[in-house]
């Protein structure tokens, strides 16, 4: 992402538009390939709601495109654990600032799913 260079704010909206566009374009027929844009579109709002704008919406999208990239992989897919610890993650995220107990709830179910595929016994929300 070129927000990394630049640090541009505009840079990590331009790049959320371009992969919401990539999204559409994406075959259905291609499911992996469908879950791996929308967990790079997740990544993208992670990184708008962090150094940008701290808003409810932006992480409520990522959270949004973080389940649908889960979703669109068929079970037992080797990157599963992974999408699983980091939607955890911006549960807890969310949770740090709005106080849902049901999130913090989910996320805690989501890391036993991970720890359950992958059998990682040291799995914790930082």
């Amino acid at each position: 992402m070129k927000f990394g260079q630049t640090r541009q704010l505009a840079d990590i909206h331009e790049s959320a538009t371009m992969m919401q566009r990539a999204i559409k374009f994406t075959p259905a027929e291609d499911p992996s390939a469908l879950g791996n844009r929308l967990a790079e579109l997740a990544s993208i709002l992670e990184a708008q709601f962090v150094f940008a704008s701290g808003e409810t919406l932006d992480i409520n999208e990522e959270i949004a495109a973080k389940e649908k990239a889960i979703a669109n992989l068929p079970p037992g897919h080797v990157t599963l654990p992974r999408y699983y610890r980091e939607l955890a993650l911006s549960l807890n995220r969310r949770f740090n600032r709005a106080r849902e107990f049901s999130d913090i709830e989910r996320a805690l179910d989501l890391l036993d799913k991970a720890q359950e595929l992958n059998g990682l016994e040291d799995l914790a929300l930082h």
